[in-house]
């Protein structure tokens, strides 16, 4: 039996609290690509593929800004995911 997708409630778990309780004051452009993600079981299922110290939001979230993501909303910006 295959745990996948619990992984990924949980890591959809993990972005959506992300998003709805870390991120909003800080970086609100943040808390919507968090929620996205949370709602995106394509990108989820990727995700969790990665070592579990390598899922965090922010490290995520860093990475794709490094890499040129522009802030905007979930489905434009990062798309390229």
């Amino acid at each position: 039996m295959s745990s996948e997708p619990e992984t990924s409630s949980r890591t959809a778990a993990w972005y959506r609290h992300f998003g709805l309780v870390e991120a909003p004051e800080s970086s609100p452009c943040y808390a919507q690509w968090t929620l996205g993600i949370a709602d995106d079981p394509e990108l989820l299922a990727l995700i969790d593929r990665w070592p579990h110290d390598k899922r965090q939001p922010n490290l995520l979230l860093a990475a794709a800004r490094f890499l040129g993501a522009v802030p905007g909303p979930y489905g434009q910006s990062l798309e390229w995911l």
